[in-house]
């Protein structure tokens, strides 16, 4: 794993690989998130913490002792992080820091200072740049509702757009399966052990076959934590250029909850199955989820026509973030896709359905960053003045 020092920066300071008991404490999200805009404000980068042994930039920033004290501890174990990064690496886990060009576009572009700086992954990463739908729903969902599902999850395939899940029992994991079992693309936001997860012959089986993502925003080895799942809700809704609510309860659950924050921050289209004996679902319909009744054809010109929430994160009755698509699959941030599916980040998207790398109003490359690997793929070897809001 080739990273740039503002990558190692970022992996010192907020993740707790190689990181001993009774070691410091990572920085949490909104410490980075204060960290980053002062170094921003200053003209500085994350790289210039891990250079300066002194603890004099953060000084300078008004950081105390005792907080300087701490990034130094964390700063100073970049020899264990790095047998620790190894030993992931071994077992098929890699991480992804807001600094490479490959980070989900749509965690930059609508989470915005509440981006998580890292994400673990097993599988391709370049998946959760897809087009695609989310599908949620209870963990005791009805018979019509898993059918339902099912079905929904079968067109997705059919229409090569990814199905992004959260693996819970229910409604997640039905369909998981049906997209997979139907030689379609998932991507899983894991809110358990991803260890665990992997654990399981389907999970690596198609893992292998390159038609399973699974992401995790901590470290592989942390169970499940209740606030865990409802960051896993929250990112099957801004991955997503439509989520389709299956069954919800009223007024509790993650479901709910999900769908209902989905609403008014607007993370994107939200179709709620149409079921009478539901109040939940008829609830949220009548707060603003578009009504769906029966899965049927044309499933990715539903989820990109007028109504998509547009790329600054409000709806506006036009198609935002791509309202066609290009011929690799690709979703755009503009009106029109690209022929390969992928998002393109002006007016048109792509036709391989990944999301295009030019990033420009999310990351600010200079010095020749923008060279590619060969694949396409922008790589960021050193990295200069960056800004991941728009």
């Amino acid at each position: 794993m080739q990273l740039s020092d503002n990558e190692i920066s970022i992996l010192l300071l907020c993740t707790d690989v190689g990181l001993g008991k009774g070691g410091a404490a990572p920085l949490t999200q909104a410490e980075w998130t204060g960290v980053y805009n002062a170094l921003i404000s200053s003209g500085l980068e994350p790289q210039d913490i891990l250079h300066d042994s002194s603890g004099n930039n953060l000084r300078t920033l008004g950081y105390d002792d005792e907080f300087i004290l701490r990034v130094k501890m964390l700063m100073d174990r970049s020899m264990q992080m790095s047998l620790g990064l190894e030993t992931l690496s071994k077992d098929g886990i890699n991480l992804i820091t807001i600094m490479d060009a490959r980070y989900p576009l749509l965690f930059r572009k609508k989470l915005k200072d509440k981006t998580p700086p890292v994400l673990y992954y097993i599988g391709d990463i370049s998946h959760a740049n897809k087009i695609g739908i989310g599908i949620v729903g209870s963990r005791n969902v009805s018979d019509e509702g898993a059918d339902f599902a099912r079905r929904l999850a079968k067109q997705a395939a059919k229409e090569k757009l990814v199905v992004y899940s959260g693996g819970a029992r229910g409604v997640d994991s039905i369909s998981e399966y049906a997209t997979l079992s139907s030689g379609g693309i998932a991507v899983e936001y894991v809110a358990d052990s991803m260890y665990k997860k992997m654990k399981s012959s389907d999970a690596t089986r198609a893992i292998m076959d390159n038609r399973l993502l699974m992401i995790s925003d901590m470290n592989p080895r942390v169970g499940f934590i209740a606030w865990r799942a409802m960051n896993r809700n929250k990112y099957i809704y801004i991955s997503s250029y439509g989520t389709f609510v299956v069954d919800s309860d009223y007024k509790k659950g993650g479901t709910w909850t999900g769908a209902k924050e989905a609403l008014s921050k607007e993370y994107s289209k939200v179709f709620v199955r149409v079921n009478d004996n539901s109040q939940g679902n008829s609830e949220l319909i009548r707060l603003g989820g578009i009504a769906y009744p029966e899965v049927r054809d044309g499933l990715k010109d539903e989820i990109m026509k007028a109504g998509t929430v547009n790329d600054s994160g409000s709806s506006n009755g036009s198609a935002g973030l791509g309202s066609s698509s290009n011929s690799d699959g690709s979703a755009g941030t503009g009106s029109s896709s690209n022929s390969d599916g992928s998002a393109g980040t002006d007016s048109s998207s792509n036709s391989d359905g990944s999301v295009g790398t030019d990033r420009s109003n999310n990351i600010n490359y200079s010095d020749g960053l923008g060279k590619t690997n060969g694949s396409g793929i922008v790589q960021n070897t050193q990295m200069s003045i960056f800004d991941y809001k728009d």
